[in-house]
């Protein structure tokens, strides 16, 4: 039962809402200057489902404040919910180089 409910908690929108703009003050405050302004981050998540939230928060709020910051998050999975497969090459805008 408390794995249960701790995966539930960590899939959170709010409780991720909350993280990823703690995570994206710190990473301006901190991080980006660091090593000439190219500094990078990674974000671990408990699961694939949450990773992609965190991933869709920060790249809206990132567009809100018109940052050039450049993101990308690798992963192919089917989300349990939809079933409908999921790729990086979509969720990162990526185009097919064929």
């Amino acid at each position: 039962m408390s794995k249960a409910l701790q995966n539930v908690a960590f899939q959170d929108d709010g409780l991720i809402q909350y993280k990823a703009e703690v995570m994206l003050r710190i990473f301006e405050k901190d991080v980006m200057p660091l090593i000439g302004g190219r500094a990078k981050a990674m974000i671990v998540t408990t699961s694939r489902v949450a990773g992609l939230r965190y991933f869709q928060i920060i790249k809206e709020k990132l567009k809100r404040v018109a940052r050039t910051t450049r993101r990308f998050m690798p992963f192919r999975f089917r989300p349990s919910e939809t079933n409908a497969a999921i790729s990086e090459h979509a969720v990162n805008e990526l185009k097919d180089v064929s």
